[in-house]
């Protein structure tokens, strides 16, 4: 399984924040105000971790440790 502080370092990473400033409560549209940016963070992810996010999860997940659990649960590595 996905360890959670990898997935909110890449996170980090693709968004160039710091990841110590990504709280699990924090608001992906907080994050991410524009969609198509945050289907490529999706993407991006999904590709990472082997975890695939169907777009109706997707329309759901709100929250960072939302996120980061949908990828720990769905994750290949």
């Amino acid at each position: 399984m996905t360890d959670a502080d990898s997935i909110k370092d890449e996170i980090a990473v693709f968004l160039d924040r710091q990841a110590s400033r990504l709280d699990d409560s924090t608001m992906l549209s907080e994050l991410v105000p524009d969609s198509f940016l945050l289907v490529e963070l999706y993407v991006h992810l999904q590709h990472k971790f082997g975890a695939e996010i169907s777009s109706d999860e997707a329309a759901v997940i709100a929250t960072v440790g939302e996120l980061v659990d949908r990828i720990r649960s769905a994750g290949s590595t």
